[in-house]
């Protein structure tokens, strides 16, 4: 197994504080809201489902990559991992930070303890990201699928690929 850690980069370290201050803030004044009105049920729901929104998304969030045992894994936080079987993969490669420029997010986070979810660009077209910060980004295709991914480190990441993946059974 060749493990690929996903490190935050300062830009998300400061989003992602930014963005709990902002729900904690929010949070809080829903719950005081509710006291000052006889703790009303909905408003203490509201207060509890926005505390918990951190919490799901940091469950979801890419933590490392993993290459091995057939399999390119994107192990996540608190979740299940993303599959994506070696032998699916037909090329992998350097990101150039031009294929990013003006990605829209159409399901998924950007700026609260990672970029993960279904985007789609200009030059890539829809594609999956799992990703922790925006500079050594690579771009993984496996089939109809894109994935672009932020290995801690990319060259080693794609010689590890690359050899995984021509050592890797071919066929249904």
């Amino acid at each position: 197994m060749h493990r690929f850690r996903a490190p935050w980069d300062r830009a998300l370290r400061f989003t992602s504080a930014l963005a709990l201050a902002v729900l904690a803030a929010a949070a809080g004044t829903t719950l005081l809201t509710a006291a000052r009105q006889g703790w009303r049920p909905a408003l203490v729901a509201l207060s509890i489902l926005v505390a918990l929104v951190p919490l799901a998304v940091w469950a979801l969030a890419p933590r490392e990559f993993v290459i091995g045992a057939g399999f390119l894994r994107v192990e996540r936080n608190a979740w299940p991992a993303r599959l994506v079987p070696l032998r699916a993969i037909t090329a992998a490669e350097p990101l150039a930070p031009a294929a990013m420029r003006g990605a829209l997010r159409l399901l998924g986070t950007s700026g609260l303890f990672g970029h993960y979810g279904l985007f789609r660009s200009r030059a890539l077209g829809r594609f999956r990201m799992y990703a922790t910060r925006g500079s050594g980004l690579v771009l993984v295709r496996a089939g109809t699928v894109q994935y672009v991914l932020s290995p801690d480190r990319p060259e080693a990441f794609l010689a590890t690929l690359a050899a995984s993946t021509a050592a890797a059974p071919r066929g249904g």
